[in-house]
């Protein structure tokens, strides 16, 4: 299950972070939001991640995080019509003319963009 290892490493990334501002700030933190990127290619079901993550996070400073996913489209050229172009879902169709002969780039991105704490 794909889910549970990226969840695992998201999971350890944010605390890694939490522990770096922690000993900034001096105060205990704990995690209300968690900004996500994610491209369409990666596989990863989100619902499942969700649930994956609150598992993992349960009983430490991310244990009622939210995550908040944002799916990023694929970019390509279309070999048919020529034009670039850009798919938000499951059709790789080019959207214009739809051929099925695009030259798609990216898809497998995974970020995390921000962390939203709250110093109690």
């Amino acid at each position: 299950m794909h889910e549970t290892v990226f969840a695992s490493s998201l999971l350890n990334i944010i605390l890694d972070e939490v522990k770096k501002h922690e000993a900034q700030s001096g105060h205990t933190c704990r995690v209300e939001r968690i900004y996500l990127q994610l491209g369409l290619l990666t596989c990863l079901e989100e619902h499942t991640l969700r649930g994956c993550f609150e598992i993992l996070a349960e009983d430490g400073p991310a244990a009622e995080a939210k995550l908040v996913v944002e799916r990023l489209p694929l970019a390509g050229r279309c070999a048919g019509c020529g034009q670039e172009v850009r798919a938000s879902g499951r059709d790789l169709a080019c959207p214009l003319c739809r051929g099925r002969e695009v030259d798609w780039r990216g898809g497998r991105e995974s970020q995390v963009t921000s962390i939203e704490v709250t110093e109690i």
